[in-house]
Order: structure tokens, then C-alpha cells, then sequence
């Protein structure tokens, strides 16, 4: 059974010990990298524990995310897969943060769930990426989601916050390193309206509630998603168990094809903007 990590508490506007640490940190790295920007603050409740449930698209996410909730006073404890904890710098700070670990594919990928539900009854908010993985749709869309978050959230019936970012992908693309660039992409972050699932009676043991309130989250993600980025998104989420879709190795391919397409891109600009002079 995987240990339960490091309880912590839950504080809004000032943040303690590692958290606070953990911030100033990352508040370099982030604007070093990007311009941050984020809305929809007054959806994010003032008090009581709460389920966060982000989209997926970059490695960069958790980095993001962390910023993000730090900058607005928030400590929270994310569900982050084991092999996370075992990397040297990363696994020390993770743990100290309070992180969750999700062993994947074994018979105590369960306990993850069981550990974010004490941090809630306790009062902590717990983030949790809703697809469970980054997203395989080759556009970067929210793909078909996991029905954790909302059995976790019929079990506890706290609030479900969906938050939709873009952005990341700029600065570490799928399964690739960083991507500096001298013209610092925008991160997003938008914070949408709880969903609303009092009309869902029971708890975890309601498949047919259990499924009806992951569409509800599917959907505003989706919605949201196309929002903030002003594009239509697919009539329906990629659903990796049906269409198979890239693998590592392809998505590989492909980010490392949309960088040198960007370098390439930013190198026309630069010569674009050259003085030419005329020679005698």
C-alpha cells in the first residue's frame, strides 16, 4: 500500500512553510518563461475543501498550476504519478508539498483516490487532472476523462472547480524539454463556475449519477476550453480507448515537428524585420 503522504493545511492568502517556498521559486522560472494571465478568480470558493479538476496538456501543467494557486493564496494537494516522486529535487519538494501518488496500472492505483478523500474530509483542496495523462487529441483538447474525480466527488460532496489553461504547450511541448523563447508565450488560466451536481443523489455507488457528473465536468471543459482559446473544438472528446491515437514515440515526432516549425517561423520574423540597405 502507498504511504500517505505529508498531511498539510489548507490556507487562503498567505502561504506556509514549503508552499511558501515552493512559490517564490517558481515565480522567477514562470515569468522568465511566459507571460501569465488568469481569470475567472471569483469562481474559486473562499472556504472549505474543493476538488480543482485542470486540463492536461504539457509536462509544464503542474508548474503552471502550482504557480497559479500559489499566486492567489491557495496550498493544494495534486494527485501526481509515483514515478514523480522518485526524482531527485522533484520528489523531495512533491512530498513535502503534501502530494498524492498514483501508482498507475498496479492494485494500489486505488489508494490515491482513498488519500485525496481524507485530505478533503479534512479540509484540503486536491487537484486532480481530469483525462488522468496528458491529452493524446493531436489539437491539444481535453480527450475523454477518468470517473474518479466524480465518484471522489459524490463521496465527499464538496465543490468541483474545472479550470481550463492554454499555453503550456509553448514552453514544453508532450514528451519534450523546454522551449525557450525571447518572446515569452502567454500562459492562460481560466477558472470556471463549480459544477453544479446537487440534483445527483448517492454517492460513488450511483454509476449512472458517477457518469452523468463526468459529462457535466467533460462538458465545461471542452466548453471552456474553446472559449478561451476562440477555436471549435471536436463534437466529441478523443477517446483514446477507441481511437488508439498517437503514441509516445509519435507525439515525440510531432512536438518536436511544431518547434522546429516555430524556430523556423520566429527566424523569418527576425530576418522580416531586418533593415535592408541598398548597395551603391
Amino acid at each position: 500500500m502507498v504511504k500517505n503522504p505529508t498531511q498539510v493545511r489548507t490556507h487562503r492568502g498567505n502561504l506556509h512553510g514549503m508552499y511558501w517556498l515552493g512559490y517564490r521559486i517558481l515565480t522567477p522560472v514562470v515569468h522568465l518563461l511566459s507571460r501569465p494571465r488568469w481569470d475567472g478568480l471569483e469562481n474559486l470558493p473562499s472556504t472549505g475543501p474543493f476538488i480543482l479538476a485542470p486540463n492536461h496538456m504539457s509536462n509544464f501543467d503542474p508548474v503552471l498550476m502550482g504557480y497559479f494557486l500559489g499566486d492567489n493564496g491557495f496550498e493544494v494537494r495534486f494527485l501526481a504519478k509515483h514515478s514523480l516522486f522518485k526524482v531527485p529535487v522533484v520528489g523531495p519538494f512533491l512530498r513535502w508539498w503534501g502530494m498524492i501518488p498514483v501508482l498507475r496500472g498496479s492494485d494500489q492505483a486505488g489508494d490515491a483516490l482513498k488519500y485525496a478523500h481524507e485530505a478533503l474530509v479534512k479540509g484540503d483542496v486536491v487537484g486532480i487532472y481530469f483525462e488522468g495523462t496528458l491529452t493524446r487529441d493531436p489539437g491539444f483538447w481535453p480527450m475523454k476523462g477518468k470517473t474518479g474525480l466524480a465518484r471522489l466527488a459524490l463521496d465527499t460532496r464538496v465543490p468541483v472547480v474545472p479550470v481550463v489553461q492554454w499555453g503550456a504547450q509553448d514552453i514544453m511541448d508532450r514528451y519534450v524539454g523546454l522551449s525557450l523563447n525571447r518572446r515569452r508565450p502567454g500562459l492562460f488560466v481560466r477558472v470556471l463556475p463549480p459544477i453544479d451536481y446537487s440534483d445527483i443523489e448517492g454517492d460513488s455507488s450511483n454509476h449512472e449519477g458517477v457518469r452523468e457528473l463526468t459529462a457535466r465536468l467533460q462538458r465545461a471543459l471542452g466548453e471552456g476550453s474553446e472559449a478561451l482559446r476562440g477555436e471549435t473544438g471536436p463534437r466529441e472528446p478523443w477517446d483514446q480507448k477507441l481511437e488508439g491515437g498517437p503514441s509516445k514515440d509519435e507525439l515525440t515526432s510531432l512536438s518536436k515537428w511544431r518547434r522546429s516549425l516555430a524556430r523556423a517561423s520566429r527566424r523569418q520574423d527576425i530576418l522580416a524585420a531586418r533593415p535592408s540597405f541598398d548597395r551603391a
